[in-house]
Order: C-alpha cells, then structure tokens, then sequence
C-alpha cells in the first residue's frame, strides 16, 4: 500500500485487496450501502459551510441576462430560453398568492387543477403548507428571492398523508411532462420523499430540495433534470433511480446527503455533469446492480465513506473531475467496471481506488 500525501495531493496507484480480512472488510463496506437509513449527520463531515441556495442563486446570475432582455426582474424566473425556443408552455398564465391578490389562487394545488395543459403557474413569496400534483403539463414556477417561496407540509399534516398514500411526496408527477423553476420544496422529517416521478420527464431549474429520506426520485422509466438545484440534508438519497430511472444532475451542489447519488439497478442510469458532491455520510455516488453512469466536471471532496461506490456488475465513466479528500475515492465490487479519464484522485485516505479481484478499472492520466 503506497502512501498518500494529502497534503500536496499527490495521486497514487490502485490498491488491489485479495486477503481475507479486507474482503470481510469489503462486505461490511456493502452492507453499509444497501441500509435504508445513516446514522446521525452530526457525526459526519460539516457542512456548515455550504449555504442554501449556492447553485440555485448561480442559476439567477447565469439567466439574468435574459431576464433584462424581457424586460422582467431577476428575482423572477421565467421559462428558460431553451424551453421556449422548443414551443413549451406557452399558454395563459395563473398566479398563486397566499393573500388571494387580484384574483389569483391561494394554494399551488388549485391552480394546477384550474390550469390547461401548457399554461404557466406564476407562484408569489410565502410559505405553501401542501403536497402538489402535477396532474398535466405545466410550467411552476416561483416569483421571488431564491428561497423565499416554500412548499412544506406541516407536521400533522404530513404524517396524515404519508400514512394513508405511503408513495405521497410533496410533489408528484402524474402527467408526460413538466417544469418546475425557483421552488422551495422541503419535507420537515427524514421520512418520504421530497419530488417523486413515476411517469414522464420532469424538469427542475434553479430549485431547493431538502429533507425527507430521498430527495427526487425517478422510477418506472421516468427522468428528473434537476439544473442549478440544491440537494441536501436527505436521511438516505439526495437523488435516486430505479426500475429503469433516468436522474440528471447540471451543476448542482449536493449535500449532506447519506448517498448523494443511487442508482439501484439494471436499466437504471445516473449522469452528474458540472455539480459538486460533498458532506455525504455514506458515499457519493451509489450504482447497484448493472446500473450505469456518467460524470462529467465534477467534484467530490470530503465523502465519508467514498466519493464512489460501484457493485454487482455496475458501470461508470468519469471524466474531467476531481475525486479529493474522500476516505476512498472509488470502491469497485463484483465484477463492477470505472473508467477514469483525465481525473485528478488524492488526499483519499485509505486511497484512490479499492477493487475486489473480479472487478476492474482503466485510468487516463490526469491532465
């Protein structure tokens, strides 16, 4: 085993473990990874640091100039060039305020149920005790300071929805396709799920998603784009895919989450381009079971466990990123495959890479 200079952070070679004990050590590894809940935060690494709203105000700055060109606020997040260039959502337009102002809607929910597919949701400052489903194809989004329009269950109310609709979630997709801009969307437990799709291809720019056990879900085919959000303080998965899921991160800050990323399974995909993934207190990225993934420009630093965990046959290429200050920067078992290209990998504690004898990695150097 080579040593690693943390401080200069020097990168070194695979350590490849065959002894007994390590593969007891290895199982134990996995176990870890497969339990449905982490141990308390406060044992982990500090965030502190880290404050809400990082990427989704950098999601402000980026669109500011097109806010000016339409003559709109940059506090406002209107569609996105890219969605409008497509000819989505462009129907009338509703608003939601909590005072009931000018005629608009005092819940989100009744504005989506009074809306035609393709209009727009314009929601006002305020906090927003409701769990929503979006029941057609509509643009949300918040009219506001990053962070000032909040949907939250209250606590009894949460736990009379999630008792009687266990697959509840503060918001859930039921219809082909949406988007969701400059929400706040929070669950006040470690239980449940924040933004649950089962169907469709849901779009989140420039959100907070916060609490609950998982933070946005894709199951059954469908896709979450998730671009300039937060996603943090989750009890199991910042972001998680099954049953052939489709999760995409943009440049998003991912934080103190138990596994920042999972995908659990075949079919299942995770592609995390351009986002910082740090403070989790299990592993950063997750794939299980012939999962796949892709990571592009990215940034691990102080994972708990690892910045990387691949198992039973999963696949992963990174590229372009940094793997820093991780107890391992990736952990590779049965018969799991990484590629790593142009990566930089140091200051891993117990090293850059850990494979059982049947898995295998490929490494370019970094640039």
């Amino acid at each position: 085993k080579q040593t690693v200079n943390a401080t200069n952070r020097q990168p070194c070679s695979t350590i490849l473990f065959e002894m007994p004990s390590i593969q007891t050590m290895i199982s134990s590894f996995v176990g870890s990874l497969k339990s449905t809940c982490c141990s308390s935060r406060d044992n982990g690494p500090n965030i502190g640091s880290y404050s809400v709203g990082l990427r989704s105000k950098e999601f402000a700055v980026v669109y500011g100039q097109y806010f000016e060109e339409q003559g709109e606020s940059a506090a406002y997040l209107p569609i996105s060039p890219e969605v409008k260039a497509a000819g989505q959502f462009l129907g009338d337009t509703i608003h939601v305020d909590l005072n009931g102002v000018k005629g608009s809607y005092r819940s989100i929910q009744a504005a989506i149920d009074a809306a035609n597919p393709s209009d727009r949701i314009v929601v006002h400052e305020g906090t927003y005790s409701e769990t929503l489903r979006i029941t057609k194809p509509l643009e949300i989004c918040g009219k506001g300071p990053i962070g000032s329009i909040i949907v939250c269950p209250v606590e009894d109310l949460t736990e009379v929805i999630f008792a009687t609709r266990p697959d509840a979630a503060v918001l859930t997709m039921e219809t082909s396709d949406a988007k969701v801009c400059n929400l706040a969307l929070r669950r006040p437990n470690k239980s449940g799920v924040v933004v649950h799709n089962p169907c469709g291809d849901l779009v989140l720019e420039g959100c907070l998603v916060e609490g609950g056990a998982t933070g946005v879900r894709a199951v059954d085919s469908a896709s979450v784009v998730a671009r300039y959000c937060d996603v943090r303080g989750c009890a199991s998965h910042g972001a998680m895919a099954s049953r052939s899921g489709f999760i995409s991160l943009e440049r998003c800050l991912v934080a103190g989450n138990a596994h920042g990323a999972y995908a659990s399974d075949a079919g299942s995909q995770c592609s995390v381009k351009g986002c910082e993934v740090v403070a989790s207190t299990q592993v950063g990225l997750v794939l299980h079971d012939k999962a796949q993934g892709l990571v592009e420009s990215s940034v691990f630093h102080n994972n708990l466990l690892a910045a990387v965990c691949l198992s039973t046959q999963a696949r992963a290429v990174v590229s372009e990123s940094k793997i820093l200050d991780n107890k391992v920067g990736a952990c590779l078992l049965d018969r799991s495959a990484l590629v790593l290209r142009q990566c930089e990998l140091s200051g891993n504690a117990d090293g850059p890479v850990m494979a059982t004898p049947r898995s295998s990695h490929a490494a370019d150097p970094p640039p």
